[in-house]
């Protein structure tokens, strides 16, 4: 019992030491996860219209990119997708990756598809990278892929 009294002040000494890093005084704070979310967020609604085939979703989401990609390309890169790997199942968002000016994050992607005598199912994950940073004060896709 003794020994259990002598850790809990150092428990309580840890866990009063852990948690936020706060702005430094005079500075406003800046709110990290609130930027993070809507990467995350933006990844998933990007992986969602892949998903579900939504071209005008996709468009919206992929922004003013120089080169817009016409539906008849959204169509031939999701049928290629499709054709090797399957229908995409599910999506998981996993990290970001430290990267200086743009923010890298990663989502693990399932794909399921029969196997060629069409009998068995087939379930592979891919990883799926977003890249994104702020132009004009706005943030914006640029770059994705599935590695």
């Amino acid at each position: 019992m003794k020994s259990y009294l002598a850790i809990l002040p150092a428990a309580l000494l840890l866990l009063a030491a852990a948690g936020c890093a706060s702005a430094k005084p005079g500075e406003p704070a800046e709110p990290v996860c609130a930027v993070r979310a809507a990467d995350v967020q933006l990844g998933d609604k990007l992986l969602e219209a892949l998903r579900t085939h939504d071209y005008d979703t996709f468009a919206k989401l992929w922004g003013n990119q120089d080169k817009k990609m016409t539906p008849e390309e959204f169509k031939t890169s999701y049928e290629t997708i499709e054709k090797q790997f399957g229908e995409m199942q599910s999506f998981s968002y996993l990290t970001e990756l430290k990267t200086p000016l743009v923010q890298n994050r990663i989502w693990t992607v399932r794909f399921e598809r029969k196997a060629d005598q069409g009998k068995e199912t087939v379930e592979q994950d891919l990883l799926f990278r977003l890249v994104t940073g702020e132009v004009d004060g706005k943030l914006q896709v640029l770059g994705m892929g599935f590695l």
